[in-house]
């Protein structure tokens, strides 16, 4: 789950389990659409037992599902290698506000399913309202400003959000003066 217009990379390890350097010739995908997924710089061949670390980074554009594969091809007995990706760009009605809590907020696009709670920062938040790809919230007060994960608890489990809001710290007012005279 990435807000639509940001993006997240991760890493994933490719190793050569056999006693020969395993070369690789390149990879093709047919994730949609274009520029939602793209793959890190790929090593031209791997030593026996070694390993090199690739990245996947999704950037979704817009709100939406997005699906595909990659294939890694090889000169071992598995070419193309495949791995398949899979990612949900979702909005968010506001993604910052007062440390005071009191604001709406409403995530679409997430495709959670049934949404039984939604904790923030280790406060369970009953949902005011939700459907098969949405819910509402009213945020609550935090202890501390920064950036707060949503755990949006489903029928099917668990789905975690990092990032997904700042609480900002609560104002002050530094003096008062009178411009009357």
């Amino acid at each position: 789950y990435v807000l639509a217009g940001s993006s997240v990379e991760r890493a994933f390890r490719i190793t050569n389990p056999s006693a020969l350097t395993l070369n690789i010739f390149g990879w093709t995908t047919n994730a949609a659409p274009d520029g939602a997924w793209s793959l890190g710089a790929l090593p031209a061949s791997l030593a026996p037992g070694a390993t090199a670390v690739v990245t996947v980074t999704f950037s979704p554009a817009e709100v939406g599902s997005y699906t595909g594969e990659f294939q890694m091809e090889n000169d071992s007995p598995v070419s193309p290698f495949v791995f398949n990706v899979a990612g949900s760009g979702y909005a968010m009605s506001g993604n910052s506000g007062p440390l005071a809590g009191g604001y709406f907020i409403t995530v679409s696009n997430g495709h959670f399913g049934t949404i039984t709670n939604v904790i923030v920062d280790g406060i369970s938040v009953t949902p005011s309202a939700s459907g098969d790809d949405w819910f509402t919230i009213v945020m609550p007060a935090m202890a501390s400003p920064g950036l707060k994960d949503f755990v949006i608890q489903t029928t099917t489990g668990d789905v975690v959000v990092s990032g997904a809001y700042t609480v900002n710290p609560a104002g002050q007012i530094g003096s008062i003066t009178n411009d009357n005279t």
